[in-house]
């Protein structure tokens, strides 16, 4: 894949595909939270936290790769991260993707 056709796209953590930037899932953690984003949605936090830049891992919506992160007990979140990912942690990710929102077309 050349460099131009990846400008606006992200690689899912788990199963390596190039997707858009808004069909996926963004994590990051900031200090000892876990922060999920859909779209520009924050769906693990209840206010809306501080635009802070930092490392990301993105997650495609597809239920493969989904039901996949529990398999893996956040190994290759953590990686991607380049963190930690506690039980508490993968246990709010695990719920929280169990009902992904539907993807809408823009």
């Amino acid at each position: 894949m050349r460099t131009d056709e990846r400008k606006f796209k992200r690689r899912c953590f788990i199963c390596r595909g190039y997707h858009l930037k808004q069909a996926l899932f963004r994590m990051r953690k900031m200090g000892t939270v876990l922060m999920v984003q859909w779209q520009d949605t924050y769906l693990t936090t209840p206010s809306s936290p501080p635009a802070i830049q930092g490392r990301s891992a993105y997650l495609c919506t597809s239920a493969d790769c989904v039901s996949k992160v529990p398999l893996q007990k956040g190994r290759h979140l953590a990686h991607a991260l380049r963190s930690t990912v506690s039980l508490q942690d993968l246990e709010l990710l695990t719920n929280t993707l169990q009902n992904p929102p539907t993807q809408t077309s823009t």
